[in-house]
């Protein structure tokens, strides 16, 4: 489950860790140099474009090229799993309710955890020994889901600071897929393959689980690591990290060793699937002792110990290198009748208010500053922060989290995601009470990182950002940004605002009294959760036809308004759909990305082409852009894995595509609106 992942994934912008691929005596110089010459192979050659690596559900299933394995015909995924689930010793009756408590270290501290599982369900909650983080909650259930919404399955979980959404499309698998595969052991079932997914024998590794993981595993090998790097960089965390709860630092559990029979197993929904997940399966004891979830963003790793000595631990490390172990001292079994319990449904939906707010303002107004890339900086009580909304967390500069006047942030732990170029970013998660437009928030979860160079500063600022605003800083509030153009003729640039709304009827009637019509209706769109993010549906023109609905495609996008300088990000996969990359003008941008990182702001260069297309072919809802112009920006060689992107998303709406519009965003209740600004 993805319980104790949220903060990662969810980061307002992976490291390698070392390969748990072992060798024995024998042979061990062959082996060596087997596994250099694969690592060379890898290598782009010189004039070569770069290719990200395909992580998806099709490619996870496919046996490696090359691969001289015969897999027996009686050898597939449904027998394997019969064999597993009677291992388990699982109770057969569908109406009983299996228990496991333990202890889990993620996000730098540690805590208990409890999840319940029967068929097709299961729920989890952590509670942590600081006391500044709420008790995370996690689970689905696939019965109500089938009933309401047919297949469209989703899970939910809540966010640090208490919030519990749904989560849609392949967040809902790979929490899924990590629970059932690597918590509960659901995807096997006394009939075979647990009938809400498909299983396909990858191949059979009958010599050692070394040799298993050299030749299956779709994690890619570290090539520039070293022991001396990474012994300078702990070193480093350790000097910057002294108010940090101890750091977690819990090795994998070993392979098995010696001779090891090894089936790998890929599972995937059985229903559109998107994410994939390869469970390695020990055919001598028929226990699973390693699990990758493969995902955009990158690889997960799942290891596994037999369940001998203190307790069974599975240790999982996050595509961006951090870790969570979580150790099982007890599991039981119990029927429906005797739980106390006894719902697999969140326990509700959204922010308590009267936990998280002390103060609220009907309307709330302020000034907001634009940067040359197009970014937006709204002034709060903590300085001026850029305007993100991409994810729950705000973020939170490592100069501003140190002043004196910020004291309250509490540092509770830390986390890491990717950055720019897919460089690892590490920060400590602070907490404390957040001031802004009108009402105090508490328990406002905020990522430590360093804004320097992350944006085109306009000259008339006075200090540099402190932060970024996340979903957690507007839960309670309505938020409008009137964005209008400037006049022609006019020096000045146009006023940008900001509007905090209490409720719905304070902004219509704030609306109505700017406009004409009497019967103003904002035409709102519903916002879709992935991993924490929101996506909203856009609909693209690609042609210059004059009739802009026959040929649209309509898709999920992205909104990030953290990211400048550009109108819209499309996927590397739209844009050869649409063969945009042949049918419009390229243009070679040249210059920089810049982002947040670590220690400074992370700076990439752009090698990739632009390219525009017309401005009244984008639309979201019924409000179509009317500039002359929409710039969008495609990766040719593949998606990033730093974009965070969704499969199932066909890009990003960033913050240049907002000029000339006035922007609603209702994260109380996932939704979003777009009109011509208010002049």
């Amino acid at each position: 489950t993805n319980v104790c992942s949220r903060a990662s994934t969810t980061t307002p912008s992976s490291s390698c860790t070392p390969s748990s691929l072992s060798t024995t005596r024998r042979n061990n110089g062959r082996r060596i140099y087997e596994r250099n010459q694969n690592r060379l192979s890898l290598r782009r050659p010189r004039g070569q474009k770069r290719c990200f690596f395909s992580r998806d559900a099709k490619s996870a299933a496919t046996t490696p090229t090359g691969s001289e394995d015969e897999v027996e015909r009686t050898i597939d995924a449904d027998s394997i799993a019969v064999r597993v689930f009677h291992e388990k010793k699982n109770d057969e009756n569908n109406d009983s309710i299996h228990v496991k408590e333990g202890t889990v270290c993620a996000l730098g501290t540690r805590g208990r955890f409890h999840i319940k599982y029967s068929k097709n369900k299961y729920k989890e909650h952590v509670d942590f020994t600081d006391s500044s983080f709420k008790t995370l909650l996690g689970g689905f259930n696939e019965e109500e889901e089938t009933l309401t919404n047919g297949q469209q399955y989703y899970s939910y979980e809540s966010e640090l600071s208490g919030t519990i959404r749904k989560n849609h499309l392949d967040g809902c698998e790979k929490n899924v897929l990590n629970t059932f595969v690597a918590r509960t052991g659901q995807w096997a079932t006394e009939n075979g393959v647990n009938k809400m997914l498909r299983g396909k024998v990858v191949g059979v590794c009958e010599t050692s689980a070394a040799d298993a993981v050299a030749r299956y595993s779709m994690k890619p090998p570290p090539l520039t690591w070293t022991k001396k790097k990474e012994k300078k960089k702990k070193e480093k965390r350790k000097n910057d990290d002294d108010d940090v709860n101890e750091d977690v630092m819990i090795l994998p559990p070993n392979m098995p060793k010696g001779k090891t029979r090894t089936a790998v197993v890929a599972l995937a929904f059985a229903i559109k699937p998107k994410i994939a997940m390869r469970a390695f399966v020990n055919l001598d004891t028929f226990t699973v002792w390693r699990a990758e979830l493969i995902t955009p963003e990158g690889v997960e790793l799942w290891r596994f110990s037999s369940g001998e000595g203190e307790g069974e631990v599975a240790h999982r490390e996050h595509a961006a290198g951090h870790v969570t172990v979580y150790t099982t001292t007890e599991e039981r079994c119990a029927r429906s009748s005797d739980d106390d319990d006894d719902s697999f449904e969140a326990p509700y939906y959204g922010t308590l208010k009267s936990e998280t707010q002390t103060t609220t303002s009907k309307t709330t107004s302020i000034d907001v500053m634009r940067c040359e890339g197009g970014h937006f900086l709204a002034e709060t009580s903590r300085g001026y922060f850029f305007i993100d909304f991409s994810s729950h967390v705000s973020g939170i500069d490592k100069t501003a989290a140190a002043l004196s006047a910020n004291e309250d942030l509490k540092i509770c732990g830390y986390t890491s995601s990717l950055g720019v170029g897919g460089a690892p970013i590490r920060g400590n998660i602070r907490i404390g009470d957040f001031d802004a437009f009108g009402s105090t928030q508490k328990n406002v979860a905020f990522w430590e990182q360093s804004l320097d160079a992350a944006a085109r500063l306009p000259g008339t600022l006075m200090s540099p950002p402190a932060g970024s605003l996340g979903l957690d800083a507007i839960r309670d509030t309505i938020i409008r940004l009137n964005v209008p153009k400037r006049v022609p003729g006019s020096r000045k640039n146009p006023k940008v605002t900001l509007d905090a709304f209490a409720s719905e009827e304070d902004l219509l009637a704030a609306s109505s009294s700017k406009n004409s019509d009497d019967d103003f209706v904002l035409p709102w769109s519903k916002l879709t959760f992935i991993d924490g993010a929101p996506y909203v549906e856009c609909f693209l023109n690609p042609d210059d036809s004059m009739v802009k609905t026959v040929n649209s495609k309509s898709g999920l996008y992205k909104l990030s308004l953290a990211v400048g300088g550009v109108g819209v990000i499309l996927s590397n996969r739209v844009a050869t759909e649409l063969d945009l990359i042949e049918q419009k003008q390229g243009l070679s941008p040249g210059g920089i990305l810049s982002g947040a990182g670590e220690d400074t702001g992370r700076l990439a260069r752009v090698s990739n082409e632009t390219f525009t297309i017309r401005a009244d072919s984008f639309r979201i809802g019924r409000f179509g852009f009317e500039h002359e112009t929409v710039r969008a920006l495609t990766h040719l060689d593949g998606d990033p894995p730093d974009l965070g992107l969704s499969c199932h998303a066909d890009g990003i709406v960033c913050a240049d595509l907002f000029r000339g519009c006035c922007l609603y965003i209702d994260a109380k209740n996932e939704r979003m609106a777009v009109t011509s600004a208010i002049q």
